[in-house]
């Protein structure tokens, strides 16, 4: 979930010559989407009404020119995007991002596992530990945050496992099949993870 203010400013204060480069965990690398990678797969899952449930994706019907506009939203500096690959076996099966606001020194995380044979396995929270290490370490950042609707219980329970905490929620704020609900918003301090880190 995703708004972060002054983008202007945010681009303005970005430190220059700071191309996004790939990451890894453990399990999965992390690689910078390039020019053709928007394949048959991800097309599909963005019109896997399971897949984009919690996200307003579902309202509008995705091709590759709809998703290359999105992408094309990610400069690789103050917004950027990965494609989660399978180590073992090579399979791109997601995608994760950071949006950054230089300014103000917080980056927004959020993600998706788009192939279902993944579902149940801990992608998120491996990737999400990673970004929020990047953003901390690499990119400088003194707060990540992530939101979800907080019906998104699989969303939720990531959230929390890696240690970040639910900051607001937004009231009856979205809706989903029907009926109005929240959204959680959560949030990590550098000092706190430091601290993790250091336990």
């Amino acid at each position: 979930m995703a708004t972060l203010s002054d983008k202007a400013a945010a681009t303005e204060d970005s430190p220059g010559g700071m191309p996004q480069r790939s990451l890894e965990t453990p399990d999965f690398l992390l690689a910078p989407f390039q020019d053709g990678d928007i394949s048959d797969e991800y097309v599909a899952w963005m019109n896997d009404p399971e897949v984009v449930q919690y996200t307003d994706s579902r309202y509008v019907q995705q091709t590759r020119e709809t998703i290359g506009a999105f992408l094309r939203s990610f400069d690789g500096r103050n917004a950027m995007i990965w494609r989660i690959i399978h180590k073992p076996d090579g399979v791109y099966i997601g995608n994760c991002l950071l949006r950054v606001n230089w300014l103000h020194k917080v980056a927004e995380l959020g993600g998706m596992v788009g192939d279902r044979r993944y579902w149940g396995k801990p992608v998120i929270a491996q990737t999400f530990e990673r970004l929020i290490r990047h953003a901390f370490q690499d990119l400088g950042m003194e707060k990540v945050t992530g939101g979800t609707r907080s019906c998104n219980y699989p969303a939720v329970y990531n959230l929390h496992r890696i240690g970040m905490t639910l900051e607001a929620e937004l009231r009856r704020h979205a809706v989903q099949d029907g009926r109005r609900v929240d959204i959680a918003l959560f949030a990590l301090f550098r000092e706190d993870w430091e601290a993790r880190q250091s336990a």
